[in-house]
């Protein structure tokens, strides 16, 4: 099991408190006189294990109650299989279409600049330690290295028009060249292009 906010759990040292709320509280005597000393001692043994009882399911209701107060906060999970890869150092290919057909206005700008606003929300979405390479229709050298992600959008800011126009196997065949040299390694594929969605391909 795993926390989503493990930090809550530190809330835990207040389970404590009631520990010593029940110590003290039940502590308390109140006199009550009799005039027969042994009517005394028969009610006592009579009610001491009623009480006791009571004291201890008193006791348990306010731990539970703190137990499952800091729990909620703490959200628990189990990890399923989507989150196989958790912990694990990801690589990640983002192929941006630089092409001439992305100069095509609309209302934010060109659609190269939409491909690069894109890019560039991928890569946030991920840890600051994994690493991305950036692809375009270029198919330069420096494309081939891995990015960390203030590297990545310095060159997602770079890119500009080409007259290059690969086919998306072409793409696909070189992101797969740089990712199969990653072994151990969780590895995305993402594509943008002006058919206007992005593809992830997980491997």
């Amino acid at each position: 099991m795993y926390f989503l906010y493990p930090a809550f759990l530190f809330a835990l040292l207040s389970l404590a408190i009631p520990v010593v709320i029940h110590l003290f509280n039940f502590r308390k005597y109140k006199k009550v006189y009799f005039s027969n000393v042994q009517f005394l001692k028969e009610v006592q043994e009579r009610q001491a294990s009623r009480r006791n009882l009571k004291e201890r399911l008193i006791l348990a209701a306010r731990l539970l109650t703190l137990l499952f107060l800091i729990l909620a906060f703490a959200r628990p999970y189990i990890p399923g299989a989507q989150n196989a890869n958790a912990g694990k150092q990801q690589v990640i290919s983002v192929f941006v279409d630089n092409s001439y057909s992305m100069e095509t206005l609309n209302r934010e700008g060109s659609l190269l600049d939409e491909a690069k606003r894109r890019a560039k929300e991928i890569a946030s979405a991920y840890n600051i330690n994994d690493r991305f390479q950036l692809l375009t229709q270029d198919f330069e050298g420096k494309h081939q290295r891995l990015l960390s992600r203030d590297e990545f959008n310095d060159a997602v800011d770079a890119v500009k028009v080409s007259s290059q126009s690969r086919s998306l196997q072409q793409v696909i065949s070189r992101q797969e060249n740089l990712l199969q040299n990653q072994p151990g390694a969780a590895r995305s594929v993402f594509i943008i292009s002006d058919f206007q969605k992005t593809e992830m391909i997980n491997q």
